[in-house]
């Protein structure tokens, strides 16, 4: 790494001259300081990067943009030849401006169980799912849609903050009543926060665990992602604590179930969304899925 500039320096018939001495010093200082700041961003490290200069480190030294992170179950509609895009009943786009074969990607809801408004903060409601939204975790905020709620007032596309694992709310200013028919929350994908971008910086390429997939390399993998915050690798105690709480299993035609233990599961659906599309690499001779 370069730590210092290569000085200008003047003429010698001019070294007597106070003002453009001085002025050449001061280039020098100035330039000294801009390398000694883009050496302190210290670039390929990315674990301490943030936000923008993350993803120009991730995308431009590594090659792995920021991935998305499925919110439900997706599907594609439309693309098909001379036809319109539909998602449900919703037509999209016109005929012949869509590209062949690609479409817009749907989210189909996950049912709401309990929904209420409260005068707290001008006005908030809160929801409950039955299970738990795929790759949406505790404290993010995301773009959605509530549909299918009566009264309608609850209807519509707002900012929602994941609350709790199966918990939700948004802003509302006005109160629509109490909710009598409970419908469905859906969103599009959503990026990965800075977090989650780093943990799969970090699984694609980390080099302590070798290269030869086995066993132990995915239960590690597997356990750091799950463990090691911003995706700071740290040494994983012996007898191997990920052997304990992860589990894999070979079934037939190479299908591979992972088992996550109840004590590290918090981004266990967000590893797997990751792993069905394909972010987090792994041998293409086998089918994974994971269990938690």
């Amino acid at each position: 790494m370069v730590e210092t500039i290569l000085p200008s320096y003047l003429y010698q018939q001019y070294n007597n001259d106070p003002d453009l001495v001085a002025f050449f010093d001061a280039y020098n200082t100035i330039s000294q300081g801009y390398l000694d700041n883009i050496n302190s961003l210290n670039l390929p490290i990315y674990t301490q990067q943030t936000n923008r200069l993350l993803d120009l480190v991730g995308q431009g030294i590594y090659g792995i943009p920021r991935p998305y992170i499925p919110f439900g179950t997706s599907t594609l509609a439309g693309g098909v030849y001379n036809s319109l895009a539909f998602v449900g009943t919703q037509a999209y786009g016109s005929y012949d401006t869509l590209p062949y074969d690609q479409g817009l990607i749907s989210i189909q809801g996950i049912p709401i169980t309990s929904l209420t408004w409260a005068s707290t903060a001008g006005g908030t409601v809160t929801g409950t799912t039955a299970t738990t939204p795929i790759g949406v975790t505790v404290g993010s905020t995301y773009l959605a849609t509530i549909t299918g709620v009566v009264p309608v007032g609850y209807n519509g596309t707002f900012q929602l903050t994941q609350t709790g694992t199966t918990t939700f709310t948004y802003a509302l200013p006005v109160n629509p009543g109490t909710a009598t028919t409970l419908g469905q929350v859906g969103s599009t994908v959503s990026l990965a926060n800075d977090d989650i971008y780093q943990r799969t910086m970090t699984w694609n390429l980390y080099k302590g665990d070798g290269t030869q997939f086995n066993t132990r390399w995915l239960k590690n993998r597997v356990y750091r992602f799950l463990t090691q915050d911003h995706g700071i690798p740290a040494p994983i105690p012996f007898p191997s604590t990920a052997a304990q709480a992860v589990g894999v299993t070979f079934g037939s035609n190479n299908a591979v179930t992972i088992t996550i233990g109840s004590g590290i599961n918090t981004y266990a659906s967000i590893l797997s969304a990751l792993i069905n599309n394909g972010t987090l690499q792994l041998p293409f001779q086998y089918t994974f899925s994971v269990s938690y």
